[in-house]
């Protein structure tokens, strides 16, 4: 992944913030979720990185979720690989 990210999301709510991240994942971009989730007890804020090059259109994509339904993003987030520890 670059060097160079941006964070384009962030969230309280960790079902949310894995949602977006198989949104992005689904559109073929790359993405980096920190916070709370790092945690043995995951609470807190969950941030979404992605390479500079793609965060114009993950904020779009992200901007756009009223068009995707809560189901689909679920869907997504639960297909979504594992994060590497």
């Amino acid at each position: 992944m670059s060097e160079n990210l941006k964070r384009v999301y962030a969230t309280e709510s960790q079902s949310d913030g894995y949602a977006a991240k198989g949104r992005l994942e689904s559109e073929g971009i790359p993405v980096l979720i920190k916070g709370g989730i790092d945690d043995a007890y995951p609470v807190g804020a969950v941030y979404l990185f992605v390479p500079e090059e793609f965060a114009a259109r993950a904020e779009e994509i992200i901007g756009s979720g009223a068009e995707v339904d809560a189901e689909q993003l679920e869907a997504q987030a639960m297909n979504a690989e594992p994060e590497e520890v």
